[in-house]
């Protein structure tokens, strides 16, 4: 019945792919693996509230289980928070998952990602990239790397932020980890979803000749197209300098662009280490004087 399930995603008919596996695991119900074959599939390419169930079935039994890691708890959480299986935070949704008292700093960055997602459902912008910045620390990725299920939270948290940097990041990992699958249909349904997201990430050329502007000195029209690739090129680092610059030069203002220059600055101030041309800048600007209101900490208990 695997072979035919990984033959029916194969020949593009997810749909008939969950029937079949729905079919072996109501003879089988106890075959965990089989249980996230049903979630991967109804989380990428058969989007459908029918995998919900199965959603609640691994978050009820996963604790008792050689599936219980934080990669796990990770892609449950996030699943349930953005599919309304549960009413809780990430926090006590967490807990009630893994049965423990407290997060552990081993699952931190794990949890980080679902912070992350959870916040820009929220659309706390702000939070929701700094939680990310946190799972970027040598520390965090020395944990994270090899695991899909975190990659695939990050990449969905980039996506609702419309963090196109991010999401090449995320699926870039998430391609290679595909690759290394060794269970045959996990790996059909992985490699899969990942090549039917990479046509969301091509070049955008409107952001090259922004680019172009902005190097010919030609800054009002470089901002015109800097204000309409930022939605989708949030956080990307070149074009938040470029924003802070145009920002002390007066052509971008407070007044007509805040939350653009907010968002830009929060690029950087996130960061544990502020840039030396940042701090630079900040000495000779009053309008990187002033404190960004958002705090992430509005958002529950602090990140670490």
């Amino acid at each position: 019945m695997d072979l035919n399930a990984r033959k029916a995603i194969q020949d593009g008919k997810p749909s008939s792919a969950f029937v079949i596996l729905q079919q072996a695991h109501q003879s089988c119900p106890y075959n965990l693996t089989r249980l996230f074959c049903l979630i991967w599939l109804g989380q990428t390419l058969y989007l459908s509230n029918e995998a919900d169930k199965y959603v609640l079935d691994a978050a009820a039994t996963l604790h008792k289980s050689v599936w219980n890691l934080p990669d796990y708890y990770c892609l449950l959480a996030s699943v349930m928070i953005e599919g309304k299986l549960t009413q809780d935070p990430p926090t006590e949704t967490w807990l009630r998952l893994s049965q423990q008292k407290a997060i552990s700093q081993a699952e931190r960055p794990f949890f980080n990602a679902v912070r992350a997602h959870y916040s820009a459902l929220q659309g706390n912008v702000l939070a929701a990239y700094r939680y990310l910045i946190a799972t970027k620390t040598v520390d965090a990725k020395a944990i994270t790397q090899q695991s899909f299920e975190f990659h695939f939270v990050s990449y969905h948290a980039c996506r609702r932020l419309g963090m196109v940097q991010g999401m090449r990041s995320s699926l870039a990992a998430l391609s290679k980890l595909a690759e290394e699958e060794q269970n045959a249909t996990l790996k059909t349904i992985k490699q899969s979803w990942v090549k039917q997201e990479l046509p969301r990430l091509r070049t955008n050329e409107k952001y090259d000749e922004a680019m172009a502007l902005y190097r010919d000195k030609q800054f009002r029209m470089a901002a015109r197209q800097i204000i309409t690739l930022w939605p989708e090129n949030r956080f990307d680092v070149t074009l938040a300098r470029c924003v802070i610059a145009l920002a002390c030069q007066k052509i971008l203002t407070p007044q007509n662009h805040g939350a653009l220059i907010t968002e830009a600055r929060w690029t950087f101030e996130a960061r544990q280490t502020l840039p030396d041309w940042y701090l630079a800048l900040t000495k000779k600007y009053e309008l990187l004087q002033q404190p960004i209101s958002s705090s992430p900490q509005q958002t529950g208990d602090a990140i670490v």
